[in-house]
């Protein structure tokens, strides 16, 4: 009897313990929750009521059936194309300087370099565009100096335009190359000198343990990295209604025309479009996390 009367208070002083860090868990979270529930959770389910929601009252699949006409299929294309492209291009640049950080002759000015990249990854929109414009533009300044130099026009002679898909290619690897560097340096970290000093001394060539480490060990890392560059791509609008004005067929310059156009206003249809980039963006978040579980065990 005496032990119990003993022990009980050692209990409850645990059991409040354990309440209070459930509390001060849960009051920290509190902000990030309702942050989320307002600009997330909400808009979306706003969207895809909208998505459902018929012109004449109801619901229905009226506004997804217009959604798949050829212009908007088109769109669709042009998004993903443009997002690939962009993705993979970023992707192996940005994992050639990320590996030069971690492991080759950069490694010595990581900080300058991560700086830089967490500065330029996030210089987009409107402002890039127009350090775009005044680069490359018509009468931007490298435009200019190359006609002087090799008396050839960039936009006369060889065809070239800023303001073209080829334009939006060269702008959006600017905000892709950087950030795949923020994501990569940590997975080249991760490929340890000991690994390649034990292969070297079990007689392995450099060929053999990039194929049987280097590349099982970054895959899955990269692989995520490429499909977060997707969807940073695939849901960029700013720069490229700044640079095109909607003259590119994408899918959100689409879906701002559809919702700020005085006559070709349809919210319906503007819901539709966007639950079907919401489906596309969640399938690479899904190929990222699965990815991450399979590279955690090589980052801890």
């Amino acid at each position: 009897m005496n032990t119990v009367a003993i022990r009980r208070p050692g209990m409850h002083a645990a059991r409040r313990g354990q309440v209070m860090r459930l509390f001060g868990t849960a009051a920290g979270l509190a902000p990030f929750a309702v942050f989320v529930t307002l600009f997330l959770i909400l808009p979306v389910a706003q969207m895809v009521a909208g998505a459902f929601a018929s012109p004449g009252g109801g619901a229905g699949l009226d506004n997804f059936r217009r959604a798949l006409a050829p212009q908007y299929l088109e769109a669709f294309r042009t998004s993903v194309a443009l997002s690939v492209e962009t993705a993979l291009v970023g992707a192996v640049a940005g994992t050639a300087v990320a590996y030069a950080v971690a492991q080759g002759e950069l490694r010595h000015r990581r900080t300058l370099v991560i700086t830089f990249c967490t500065v330029t990854s996030n210089f987009a929109g409107v402002p890039l565009a127009f350090a775009f414009i005044t680069t490359l533009g018509v009468v931007g300044w490298v435009t200019v100096a190359f006609q002087a130099v090799f008396h050839v026009s960039l936009y006369n002679d060889l065809g070239f335009t800023i303001y073209s898909y080829l334009g939006l290619v060269l702008v959006y690897t600017y905000f892709q190359l950087p950030l795949m560097v923020l994501l990569a340096v940590p997975a080249c970290a991760a490929l340890r000198r000991e690994w390649q000093e034990a292969a070297r001394n079990l007689g392995a060539g450099a060929w053999r343990f990039w194929r049987d480490i280097g590349v099982p060990v970054l895959a899955p890392p990269l692989i995520g990295a490429t499909a977060l560059l997707f969807a940073n791509a695939f849901g960029a609008y700013a720069t490229a209604y700044s640079l095109s004005s909607g003259a590119i067929n994408l899918v959100p310059l689409r879906i701002g025309t559809l919702i700020n156009g005085d006559v070709s206003f349809d919210a319906g249809l503007a819901n539709a479009l966007g639950v079907g980039m919401t489906v596309v963006i969640a399938a690479a978040i899904l190929v990222y996390q699965a990815a991450n579980r399979r590279a955690r065990r090589w980052m801890r």
